[in-house]
Protein backbone atom coordinates (compact mmCIF):
# COMPACT_ATOMS: atom_id res chain seq x y z
CA UNK A 1 0.00 0.00 0.00
CA UNK A 2 1.23 3.14 -0.80
CA UNK A 3 0.87 6.50 1.36
CA UNK A 4 -0.08 9.39 -0.30
CA UNK A 5 0.96 13.15 0.63
CA UNK A 6 -1.72 13.69 3.11
CA UNK A 7 -1.83 10.49 4.94
CA UNK A 8 1.91 10.73 5.77
CA UNK A 9 1.31 14.25 6.84
CA UNK A 10 -1.78 12.97 8.95
CA UNK A 11 0.26 10.54 11.25
CA UNK A 12 0.74 11.24 14.58
CA UNK A 13 3.15 10.20 17.30
CA UNK A 14 3.25 7.04 19.11
CA UNK A 15 1.74 7.45 22.79
CA UNK A 16 2.85 5.13 25.95
CA UNK A 17 1.95 4.89 29.51
CA UNK A 18 4.98 4.37 32.04
CA UNK A 19 4.74 3.93 35.12
CA UNK A 20 7.19 6.53 37.60
CA UNK A 21 8.37 4.74 40.82
CA UNK A 22 9.48 8.06 42.35
CA UNK A 23 5.98 9.12 42.25
CA UNK A 24 4.27 6.74 44.40
CA UNK A 25 4.10 4.68 40.88
CA UNK A 26 2.32 6.96 39.35
CA UNK A 27 1.71 6.75 35.50
CA UNK A 28 2.59 9.20 33.05
CA UNK A 29 2.03 9.55 28.86
CA UNK A 30 5.11 9.84 26.99
CA UNK A 31 5.15 10.84 23.63
CA UNK A 32 7.61 10.40 20.37
CA UNK A 33 9.87 13.50 19.59
CA UNK A 34 9.27 14.79 16.32
CA UNK A 35 12.18 16.18 14.53
CA UNK A 36 11.56 19.36 15.73
CA UNK A 37 11.22 18.20 19.45
CA UNK A 38 14.42 16.18 19.06
CA UNK A 39 16.63 19.73 17.53
CA UNK A 40 15.10 21.38 20.47
CA UNK A 41 16.09 18.50 23.12
CA UNK A 42 19.13 18.42 21.46
CA UNK A 43 20.15 22.54 22.11
CA UNK A 44 19.19 22.58 25.52
CA UNK A 45 22.04 22.91 27.95
CA UNK A 46 23.22 19.85 30.11
CA UNK A 47 21.06 21.34 33.33
CA UNK A 48 17.68 22.21 31.28
CA UNK A 49 17.66 18.61 28.87
CA UNK A 50 15.70 16.89 32.02
CA UNK A 51 12.71 19.35 32.02
CA UNK A 52 13.35 20.28 28.39
CA UNK A 53 12.12 16.48 27.78
CA UNK A 54 9.30 16.22 30.18
CA UNK A 55 7.74 19.68 28.57
CA UNK A 56 8.35 17.81 25.14
CA UNK A 57 7.70 14.55 25.90
CA UNK A 58 4.96 14.20 28.81
CA UNK A 59 1.89 14.60 27.13
CA UNK A 60 -2.50 13.26 27.77
CA UNK A 61 -3.35 10.21 26.47
CA UNK A 62 -3.94 11.66 22.67
CA UNK A 63 -0.47 12.53 22.23
CA UNK A 64 -1.00 16.51 23.20
CA UNK A 65 1.63 18.08 25.44
CA UNK A 66 0.58 18.78 28.91
CA UNK A 67 3.23 21.49 30.17
CA UNK A 68 4.55 24.78 27.64
CA UNK A 69 7.79 26.04 28.15
CA UNK A 70 6.64 28.61 30.51
CA UNK A 71 6.08 25.51 33.30
CA UNK A 72 9.85 25.19 32.67
CA UNK A 73 10.21 27.27 36.24
CA UNK A 74 7.81 25.56 38.29
CA UNK A 75 8.48 22.10 36.98
CA UNK A 76 12.33 22.68 38.07
CA UNK A 77 10.90 23.24 41.58
CA UNK A 78 10.29 19.66 41.18
CA UNK A 79 12.32 17.07 43.44
CA UNK A 80 15.33 15.56 41.77
CA UNK A 81 13.95 12.49 41.49
CA UNK A 82 10.81 12.63 40.19
CA UNK A 83 12.20 14.73 37.42
CA UNK A 84 14.49 11.66 36.33
CA UNK A 85 12.23 9.36 36.43
CA UNK A 86 10.29 11.31 34.19
CA UNK A 87 12.77 12.05 31.63
CA UNK A 88 14.08 8.73 31.98
CA UNK A 89 10.58 7.75 30.75
CA UNK A 90 10.89 10.47 27.54
CA UNK A 91 14.40 9.53 26.52
CA UNK A 92 13.99 5.39 26.55
CA UNK A 93 10.92 5.77 24.55
CA UNK A 94 12.48 8.02 22.45
CA UNK A 95 15.31 5.70 22.13
CA UNK A 96 18.19 7.97 23.63
CA UNK A 97 19.18 5.48 26.63
CA UNK A 98 18.33 1.69 26.98
CA UNK A 99 15.75 0.46 29.93
CA UNK A 100 18.61 -0.45 31.68
CA UNK A 101 20.49 2.94 31.62
CA UNK A 102 17.54 4.48 32.69
CA UNK A 103 17.58 2.00 35.33
CA UNK A 104 20.27 2.66 36.29
CA UNK A 105 19.98 6.74 36.57
CA UNK A 106 17.00 6.74 38.40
Amino acid sequence: MSLSAKDILARKCRVKEFKIDAMDDASIHVREFTMSDLEKFQNAKPLEASVTAIILGVCDSKGERIFTNDDFDQLSELPQQEIMGMSMAVMVFNGMISEKEAAKNS
